[in-house]
């Protein structure tokens, strides 16, 4: 290597689609909302999803801002 030699080293982070539509909100009131996930979107940002969860769904894309995960019902 010389001194003008430089090196670049890039990571393109692509995620995993995981809806075509919005989840829909179940029940919601001034406190809490419930939202029917669907199994294949994760619930906060985890492994290769970052934007792709229902936490930044609901935030970014449908508004709503400091939630909080209270609990989430599995099989």
């Amino acid at each position: 290597m010389r001194g003008t030699d430089r090196i670049v080293h890039e990571v393109l982070r692509q995620e995993t689609p995981v809806l075509e539509e919005l989840p829909a909100v179940l029940y919601e009131d001034e406190n809490f909302i419930a939202v029917n996930k669907p199994s294949s979107l994760p619930v906060h940002p985890c492994g290769n999803f970052c934007y792709n969860t229902l936490h930044k769904l609901l935030e970014l894309e449908m508004g709503y801002k400091n939630l909080s995960t209270v609990h989430r019902l599995d099989r």
